[in-house]
């Protein structure tokens, strides 16, 4: 990671107990003993399970790390060969070597809804948030995530998680997926109160603080002052409490009924409902649709639900 990013390593290093190397201008979180990964990223990533095909990755890994293990106890020559051959085996199909003959769907996702902590982790190191500008005064925020289209069924359930409507967009050439939102209004009411909620940690942090700096400035018609905000690499110190003072401080987007597509998300079981109409969902929930237009786009929860518009 760049090194701009180096407290977060720290932060890994202290998690762990294990060390990370800095180098100019980018700094590595490493473990190179087997016995740290034995005692202490095996068992973790075991508890908490990773996604998509580093899922597989992580097997392949802890199977190798256990073959590696085993090879200083064998005596027999054939065994070792036999064990030697194995790991090599697992090296050449893991990570970009892994090949797949159609689109993979891994089992242990389908159907698995993503924990939101999990979600604001994985765009911390695999997401970007982006302000494009054009002249001082107009500007287009957006959140966009890139995988390999292997991971298709990844991203369709972040895309639920993160209330992103566009479509999967699959680069033919590369094979990379990409999904990708942009809006202020989609900031303002979905994805900074989920940021608000379950952090993001690092650069990450700082760049959803300027965003919502940026927003804050359209509202006081000083525009002209995005670019130098943006670059400023002299923001330190900032906490998700700094960043939910300033988003308080916005002026709220007003909810008015409409027709739009619903989603439910349950906070106890963090499934997805989808409703075609506010009155569909008030129907099948027994509530008023004042109700739902008052907590809809908030964020907040009512009776462990919470509202979105699609």
């Amino acid at each position: 990671m760049l090194k701009r990013d180096q407290d977060l390593m720290v932060k890994f290093k202290n998690f762990f107990g294990c060390a990370f190397n800095e180098k100019k201008g980018t700094c590595k979180y490493s473990v190179i003993s087997i016995q740290d990964v034995v005692k202490y990223i095996i068992p973790h990533f075991s508890k908490y399970p990773l996604r998509g095909t580093k899922y597989l990755d992580f097997l392949d890994f802890s199977k190798g790390i256990h073959l590696i293990l085993e090879k200083k106890t064998l005596n027999d020559s054939s065994a070792i060969s036999k064990n030697v051959e194995t790991i090599l085996d697992l090296i050449n199909n893991m990570n970009k070597k892994r090949i797949f003959n159609s689109l993979f769907v891994p089992t242990h996702l389908t159907g698995v809804p993503l924990d939101p902590n999990y979600v604001s982790g994985f765009i911390e190191g695999d997401g970007s948030l982006i302000l494009e500008l054009n002249g001082t005064r107009k500007y287009r925020m957006s959140i966009s995530v890139d995988q390999h289209y292997n991971n298709y069924t990844l991203l369709d359930s972040l895309r639920a998680v993160l209330n992103i409507d566009s479509l999967l967009i699959v680069n033919k050439t590369t094979g990379v997926l990409k999904i990708s939102k942009s809006g202020d209004k989609y900031f303002k009411l979905i994805l900074i109160p989920f940021f608000i909620k379950y952090p993001l940690h690092g650069n990450k942090l700082v760049q959803l603080y300027k965003l919502l700096l940026i927003l804050s400035l359209k509202e006081s018609s000083e525009l002209s002052k995005i670019e130098g905000i943006w670059r400023d690499s002299t923001y330190t110190d900032i906490t998700v409490e700094s960043i939910s003072i300033l988003y308080s401080k916005l002026s709220p987007v007003k909810t008015i009924y409409n027709s739009k597509e619903i989603s439910v998300i349950s906070k106890d079981t963090l499934s997805v409902t989808t409703y075609e109409s506010m009155t569909h969902c008030a129907l099948d929930m027994k509530i008023s649709r004042k109700t739902i237009a008052k907590y809809l786009n908030t964020g907040l929860p009512y009776n462990g639900f919470i509202f979105n518009n699609i």
